[in-house]
Order: C-alpha cells, then sequence, then structure tokens
C-alpha cells in the first residue's frame, strides 16, 4: 500500500515519528532525544524482536507500546488523508481499473496495521476492486510481517490466483515475494539500489496490467 498506491513520504515520515514519540510520553518514556532509527525498533519497523528488546530497555510492555503505535499513527494517517496530503500516486487509479475490467482479482498486503488498510481504501473508494487486504492485525502478527512470507501465502490461498505477481516498493517485498515463491515487481519510484532481485523492476505501475494479463 505504502509508497505502491499511497504516496505519502512528502513530510518524510515526521508524522510516524511525532505519534511514536506522543505514545511512548503517555506511557513515562522521555522520548525527546530518541533518534528514529531507535522510534522504528518500538513501531515494529525492525521486526517483533527488536521492539520487545527496546520496550525491555524502557520497562515498558511491548505489546502496549506497539498497539498504541498501530491506533496512534493510524489516527495521523487519516487525518493526513482527509486534508488531501497524502494521495494516491497518478497511476494508481487508471492500473487498478484496467485490472477490475478484465477480472483480475487483487489484494493488498501491508506491515501497515491493518486499521490503517481498512482506512485507505475506504476514503479512497478503492474497496470495490479489492477482493482481499491484509496487513498487521495486532502485536503478535508483527512476527509474520514481510519479509515473513505468511501474509503473501495467504493472500495467494484467498484469491485462487497462480501464477501470483507480487508489487512492493522496497527490499523487503522483493525477499517475501522470493520466500513464497512467487514473481515479484519492484515498483521503483525513487531510483534505490537493492541487492534482492526482482522478476521486474519499473519506476511507475503501468506495466502491471500487460505483465498480469500475459501471464
Amino acid at each position: 500500500m505504502d509508497g505502491v498506491i499511497l504516496n505519502y513520504e512528502g513530510d518524510n515520515m515526521s508524522w510516524q515519528y511525532d505519534a511514536a514519540r506522543r505514545v511512548l510520553e503517555r506511557n513515562g518514556v522521555d522520548a525527546s532525544g530518541l533518534s528514529r532509527k531507535k522510534l522504528k525498533e518500538f513501531l515494529g519497523v525492525e521486526g517483533v524482536k527488536k521492539c520487545v528488546d527496546a520496550c525491555n530497555d524502557f520497562g515498558v510492555d511491548a505489546e502496549t507500546i506497539w498497539t498504541g503505535m498501530a491506533e496512534e499513527t493510524s489516527k495521523e494517517r487519516a487525518k493526513r488523508i482527509k486534508t488531501e496530503e497524502f494521495v494516491l500516486f497518478d497511476d494508481v487509479r487508471e492500473v487498478i481499473e484496467n485490472l477490475h475490467e478484465q477480472e483480475v482479482k487483487l489484494g493488498i498486503i501491508s506491515n501497515a496495521p491493518e486499521m490503517a488498510i481498512k482506512e485507505t481504501i475506504e476514503y479512497f473508494d478503492l474497496k470495490k476492486y479489492f477482493d482481499f487486504y491484509r496487513g498487521i492485525e495486532d502485536f503478535e502478527d508483527l512476527s509474520d510481517k514481510k519479509p515473513h512470507p505468511d501474509h503473501l501465502n495467504f493472500a495467494r490461498a484467498e484469491l485462487k490466483r497462480d501464477p501470483f505477481l507480487y508489487i512492493g516498493d522496497h527490499e523487503s517485498d522483493v525477499e517475501a515475494a522470493i520466500a513464497a515463491e512467487m514473481d515479484s515487481y519492484w515498483v521503483n519510484r525513487h531510483d534505490w539500489s537493492i541487492e534482492a532481485e526482482p522478476t521486474y523492476e519499473r519506476q511507475t505501475l503501468k506495466d502491471v496490467p500487460g505483465i498480469v494479463l500475459s501471464e
């Protein structure tokens, strides 16, 4: 979702880190001097183990902290969507409408909290295009975040499509697709470099219909 269909990086993610600091402060942690790297650990970006270790270092409960951050960041995301700070990339609607017209089943898999996915697709009126969506449902589910392949395999089973093309914008997306033994489409909008090797690499989503419909 983020970076593939939703363009939200204009403020360099400060909204997410500000939300994380607020949650920590409410739980008695002085977060004013914490680096973004450390905040990523609390947010679960670096995986469940680092989240637990960071919380243990500060004497707070990991599940409480992560759940609070999931709620706070989802709330902040919703605010910015409604004020049009976050928008769909220009290529998104044409591509998904094309695939929808061809009766291609689509799904969303994200490391964002599931409540954030639901809010996004409802606000942009995308629900009719997607037959499946899955984010991180709760703290226990954090252990299965990408690059773990479980959510991709679950989507493949739900959508009943093979071959399956997984589209992402980070190396963890490509790694997850490789682990699930499926083709990957890396939408490299920012001219990044990664070590993992995607099946396809493009700067936009515009080639997705041609690839999917040829399979």
